[in-house]
């Protein structure tokens, strides 16, 4: 009878120890744990992982300060996936089979694409913090915090069809799954809102000469150019020496600053987008901003890149909010990633430090609130250019280009 008591009780740890494992934690957990997955080295890291990281543990801070969640602490763990998939897929094992995490943010492309079919085996909720196109729809527990490109090109295109008369239009892409990914939206969402997609070249992410391109874009005569190109502001400066100045249209152009400096005088009047970073419309941002310099000193505000910070800023409270709908709603299991994920699809638009935003259930994008810009000359210094502000839309209006 002992041996079968003691049995029953090995088992249960061992069962116990599995729902761990994946991911299954305390009803009622003595610290709100969560992961968080960035390129901390190698070749992608930069200062804007930094500003990221920077960010969301200034917010955890802030939570635990104001008492937590029902008083009790949040811990941020952050692992190293170095931008790749095969170490992102590790760090995630990691932070669900060790750290119990039932919640994680995750940066860069691949590795959130190699971690989506996890977050659906072992039901973790994963928030990205990629912008590709391809990570629409790519997992049930994927859900995306910035405004991905398929979300910018919407409102870009509206402004470009209706603002400046832009009927047809043409593409230029890096031959990367980011690239064919925007081609293959583009291709079906010209048609859907009527203007006429002229064409497209690519170019391997490693070019440097783009002469073959300019020369067969130049023959669509459209009336403007998406470029889906990461960091290539050469292309610009090789169209204009070539004697083409399209109009450029691109999501990339507000990402890299190196675009201002070095696409030269063909910049001029390309429109860019990004979630909206106006301080008139958002005075959170104030608040987050003086919370920043009390922590990280005076004058250590981000001069770009602005809304990297928002985003990884709102990632803590997003799961504070989802954890405290759970309680309120009375489920034991609220801190799961089953659970959560219910909780991110039934909560009113999340009040984000950069505006309202709300999830497609079918897709994970984020509707956010979306700034546009036109580039304009710097007059303080020659061939250069900065970003003027030139339209708004909100969450909700978003939604509607769908």
């Amino acid at each position: 009878m002992k041996g079968i008591e003691v049995g029953a009780i090995l088992m249960g740890l061992w069962l116990g120890f599995l729902m761990c494992g994946d991911g299954v934690s305390a009803k009622e957990p003595e610290k709100y744990v969560f992961g968080g997955s960035q390129a901390l080295s190698g070749p992608a890291y930069s200062v804007v992982i930094d500003t990221i990281v920077k960010g969301a543990n200034l917010a955890v801070e802030e939570i635990n300060q104001q008492g937590g969640i029902g008083g009790k602490k949040m811990e941020l763990i952050w692992e190293d996936n170095k931008a790749r998939g095969p170490e992102g897929v590790a760090v995630l094992n990691k932070l669900i089979s060790i750290n119990h995490v039932p919640v994680a943010t995750i940066g860069y492309t691949a590795p959130i694409m190699a971690c989506a079919p996890i977050g659906d085996q072992k039901k973790v909720l994963l928030l990205g913090q990629g912008y590709g196109p391809a990570l629409a729809g790519a997992g049930k527990y994927l859900f995306h915090i910035p405004a991905n490109e398929l979300i910018l090109i919407r409102a870009m295109l509206d402004y470009a069809k209706k603002d400046l008369n832009v009927k047809s239009i043409g593409l230029i892409h890096v031959n990367d799954d980011m690239g064919i990914s925007v081609k293959e939206f583009l291709t079906g969402y010209c048609q859907k809102i009527g203007i006429k997609f002229a064409g497209s070249e690519a170019f391997d992410l490693a070019a440097a000469d783009y002469s073959v391109q300019i020369e067969k874009a130049k023959r669509w005569k459209a009336d403007a150019v998406y470029a889906s190109v990461h960091v290539h502001p050469a292309l610009i400066r090789q169209s204009t020496e070539k004697g083409w100045t399209p109009l450029w249209i691109a999501c990339p152009f507000t990402t890299y600053a190196e675009y201002l400096t070095q696409a030269g005088r063909g910049l001029n009047g390309a429109i860019s987008s990004t979630a909206d970073v106006s301080v008139e419309r958002n005075p959170a941002l104030i608040r987050v901003k003086e919370s920043w310099e009390r922590k990280y000193g005076k004058d250590s505000w981000p001069k770009g890149g602005v809304h990297f910070l928002g985003y990884a800023y709102d990632i803590p409270y997003l799961v504070k909010t989802l954890a405290e709908y759970g309680k309120k709603k009375g489920w034991e299991d609220y801190w799961t990633g089953e659970k959560l994920r219910q909780a991110i699809l039934e909560i009113p638009p999340f009040e984000g430090c950069m505006g309202k935003i709300a999830f497609d259930p079918k897709t994970g994008l984020s509707y956010r609130n979306v700034q546009l810009f036109r580039a304009v000359e710097n007059p303080a210094q020659k061939d250069t250019y900065q970003w003027s502000p030139i339209g708004f839309y909100s969450y909700d209006q978003i939604q509607k280009l769908d």
